[in-house]
């Protein structure tokens, strides 16, 4: 990973170059990366990684700021990677020429705050988006009238949300592989085609999704953990992949604050 020692020491506001290696896509690309530790409005700092084009002009540049996906994998790894997000971002930087940054989820790869996988909430997360998004307008070599947001996956649905709270005229908003409907139906949504795809048909089909929807109902509805609800319906192990206490290795306290908060709740779970 682009995290190391130079970001375990960083003081507040400091900003240092990533790792090189042989693999340091970056500088193959011409750019470099600053790494900054930014203050949040929920009490801790979060990880900035910036790419920047190392000969960039005097003039301010255009910026985007990425907004990822649920689960605690880190924006950015040192090595080469086959993630598609990791790659579709690192194109992005590359291509466009412009300023690029991402924001490292809370206790994931140098972001201070709570762990990820464990107490950490869609609060914190968004409190992180939200400080990644004011640095970035806030840099010296950056256009405020050309900052665009673009998210991944349920990335795609929160930098909506971030370009909506944000009282600053954005310049645009994509959104990738992400959905516009609450998470029980995208989840439905997705089961219906991830078991399509795997040429799973006729009652089989119907069978799974019926299972799916009653695993969903009780996790993401009654607030259960997906462990209390395979105990009531042991017939649902079979389907389930995720963790007895949460998906895509976040806790249920994610899901559950999603819904009930204040700050986000504009968008429903």
């Amino acid at each position: 990973m682009i995290a190391n020692a130079c970001a375990a020491t960083l003081p507040r506001g400091a900003k240092c170059q990533a790792a090189e290696s042989p693999a340091d896509w970056s500088a193959r690309a011409g750019l470099t990366v600053e790494q900054t530790l930014v203050p949040t409005d929920r009490a801790f700092r979060a990880r900035i990684l910036t790419t920047v084009p190392a000969n960039a002009a005097t003039h301010r540049l255009p910026a985007v700021l990425f907004v990822p996906w649920l689960s605690c994998d880190p924006v950015e790894v040192q090595a080469s990677t086959d993630d598609g997000y990791i790659r579709f971002v690192r194109e992005i930087s590359a291509q466009s020429r412009m300023v690029v940054s991402r924001v490292e989820k809370p206790g994931v790869a140098g972001s201070e705050g709570p762990d990820c996988s464990g107490v950490s909430s869609l609060d914190d997360d968004f409190a992180a988006f939200r400080a990644g998004l004011m640095a970035l307008r806030a840099r010296s070599d950056v256009d405020t009238t050309r900052v665009f947001l673009i998210g991944g996956s349920i990335g795609g649905a929160l930098a909506v949300v971030l370009a909506a709270e944000s009282g600053h005229r954005l310049a645009g908003v994509v959104s990738v592989n992400s959905f516009a409907r609450t998470w029980y139906e995208h989840m439905i949504d997705h089961e219906r085609r991830r078991l399509t795809l795997a040429d799973t048909t006729g009652d089989r089909l119907g069978d799974a999704m019926r299972g799916f929807e009653l695993l969903y109902t009780g996790f993401l509805i009654q607030n259960l953990t997906p462990g209390q609800v395979i105990v009531a319906h042991p017939e649902l192990r079979r389907l389930w992949y995720g963790t007895t206490t949460g998906q895509y290795g976040r806790g249920p306290y994610t899901f559950i604050s999603y819904r009930r908060s204040t700050s986000i709740g504009r968008f429903p779970l």
